[in-house]
């Protein structure tokens, strides 16, 4: 049974996630940095009437700071403790992908990977990593150091 896989770029890297993870694509609203954000989140916006935290990945991928554009997107997801925004610079559609061309990372690597990394797929010439949304917000939210800083 396929799978619909959302693809997004971050950075000028693309890559995928479950698509069933996503409850919406917004545009990023413009004051979604100026407001206190809660610990371990990056900034927050509203979304239908309701305040969510908002994770920018490009730490965590080792990726340069972000620069909003006409083509940012918040990308809604779910945690524990209600929706998230993941912000992405760009979504690029969403794909079906059969079950088997999920495939895990390489034992070598996997061991030294965070669990948000899924695997990856391939599409044509292209392969991408499989990121999951809702485990990297969960650990943004769980992951801080004394300082108030994300540790990987």
């Amino acid at each position: 049974m396929p799978i619909e896989a959302l693809l997004f770029r971050i950075g000028s890297e693309e890559y995928a996630a479950d698509a069933s993870q996503v409850e919406s694509v917004l545009r990023l609203p413009p004051a979604w940095a100026s407001a206190p954000a809660p610990q371990g989140a990056d900034g927050v916006a509203e979304v239908n009437g309701t305040a969510i935290s908002v994770f920018v990945p490009f730490a965590l991928l080792d990726l340069q700071s972000m620069t909003v554009t006409a083509q940012t997107r918040l990308i809604v997801t779910y945690s524990e403790t209600g929706p998230k925004g993941f912000v992405a610079d760009d979504v690029i559609s969403v794909v079906p992908v059969d079950d088997a061309g999920v495939k895990p990372l390489p034992a070598a690597i996997a061991r030294e990977t965070p669990r948000w990394l899924r695997g990856v797929i391939t599409l044509g010439d292209r392969m991408l990593l499989v990121l999951d949304l809702c485990q990297y917000v969960a650990s943004r939210e769980r992951q801080m150091d004394h300082d108030g800083e994300v540790t990987p």
